[in-house]
């Protein structure tokens, strides 16, 4: 785990990994790669794809097992004839801890099978793919369970403890949701209430700017109307972290925002980045521009395409 690393290039990730490495969900930027003279390995959903069109990490990490992946590519073995492998990543998000999960129990035919991981995993596929799938009930039982599957990193993003980026920690909270994880599949999980409480701060035409209450904020962004949300998180050392997502064909073009930002700030390696319907600041330094200036920016390039 490695939250203080800005995103690596593909080839400078096979230069300075060992054989049998795999990236998760942005570690590296840039499409999914693979090497198979190492074998590495890239699996992502970020940058340089169209995020409709393009699996949610967690879904490419279990279609690749499936597919033969620890039999075919990835087919070292520890002295208990398990795979083994180096998984590196920059975050404990959903996506990253569904991910690890699946790579460490996959290659369990009683856990890969299980009709209750199907479900979830493609559950958190269709969330990662499209951003704030609401209207989908809000009392859906899976939805609850997928909730309290991912409360601990949900309580450690919007408590800003996540901004400490201390490794340890990261790698904690993706041991603890494996735990449920594996509790939900046994059909011994449990559930909360889903929670989609935020505050407006700004906006523009079709697009609201928000601080996230609840854990699910994003999804009452959508509820309302909205097409499209930027939110804000005020770190400790004063700078700010933004996120922002958008449906698939609203015009919203965030990659200009991405290159507009990153001229603002003279950014070249940790940068602005993302997909074309979810991306943000940079991943370790986040952005130093204020809230009103991200607004003004984004609304006067949204209307200059009027």
């Amino acid at each position: 785990m490695r939250p203080n690393d800005p995103p690596m290039s593909w080839r400078k990730f096979c230069r300075v990994t060992e054989p049998y490495s795999i990236a998760l969900d942005g570690y590296v930027s840039g499409k999914p790669r693979r090497q198979k003279s190492g074998p590495r390995i890239s699996f992502n959903h970020h940058e340089k794809v169209d995020n409709l069109a393009t699996r949610s990490t967690c879904m490419q990490v279990y279609a690749a097992i499936r597919d033969g992946f620890f039999t075919t590519l990835f087919d070292a073995r520890d002295e208990n004839n398990e795979p083994e492998a180096d998984v590196l990543a920059g975050d404990c998000d959903e996506d990253v801890s569904a991910s690890n999960t699946v790579l460490k129990h996959g290659h369990k035919k009683e856990f890969i099978g299980n009709p209750r991981l199907i479900q979830f995993v493609f559950m958190q596929d269709l969330h990662d793919t499209v951003p704030g799938i609401h209207p989908f009930p809000n009392d859906l039982s899976l939805f609850q369970q997928i909730a309290w599957i991912f409360e601990p990193y949900r309580y450690f993003r919007i408590s800003g403890e996540i901004d400490k980026r201390d490794p340890e920690t990261y790698k904690g909270i993706v041991k603890d949701i494996e735990k449920r994880i594996l509790k939900h599949i046994s059909g011994h999980g449990e559930s909360i209430a889903i929670n989609m409480a935020y505050e407006k701060i700004g906006g523009g035409p079709g697009w609201a700017m928000i601080q996230e209450i609840g854990a699910q904020a994003g999804m009452g962004v959508f509820r309302d109307g909205y097409h499209a949300y930027v939110s804000v998180r005020q770190r400790p050392d004063g700078r700010r972290v933004y996120a922002m997502h958008k449906k698939s064909f609203f015009y919203f073009p965030l990659p200009k925002f991405y290159k507009i930002m990153n001229k603002i700030e003279k950014l070249r390696i940790d940068r602005w980045g993302g997909g074309n319907n979810r991306g943000g600041s940079a991943r370790v330094r986040g952005s130093g521009v204020p809230p009103d200036e991200l607004m003004r920016i984004v609304n006067e390039k949204l209307n200059e395409s009027q």
